[in-house]
């Protein structure tokens, strides 16, 4: 499996709220080994890999995971917490410590 998390650049240079929060709760859980790439959308280049790959996979809002699996399907998570629950395989209910 491969995971990739696209977190976005807002065009006045910012990072995206919701993304700076959803990669800090993958770090405070010890989750962010299981994230093979970060990827980045920036808005103020329609040309970065994020914003491709939001082009690519029709996806509107950041954060986002793209998981693709062993026998090459690949899946689009722009849902944290169902992220957590399909893939990674936790409940989102419960605090996560991964050692």
């Amino acid at each position: 499996m491969h995971i990739r998390f696209v977190k976005k650049i807002k065009a006045d240079g910012n990072p995206c709220r919701k993304c700076i929060e959803v990669e800090q709760r993958l770090k405070d859980a010890g989750l962010l080994s299981r994230i093979d790439q970060i990827v980045v959308a920036d808005e103020a280049d329609p040309q970065s890999e994020g914003m491709r790959l939001a082009r690519e996979y029709k996806v509107e809002t950041a954060p986002f995971f793209i998981v693709e699996n062993e026998v090459g399907a690949t899946a689009v998570y722009t849902i944290y917490f169902k992220f957590l629950k399909e893939v990674l395989q936790l409940d989102p209910a419960q605090k996560h410590q991964v050692a």
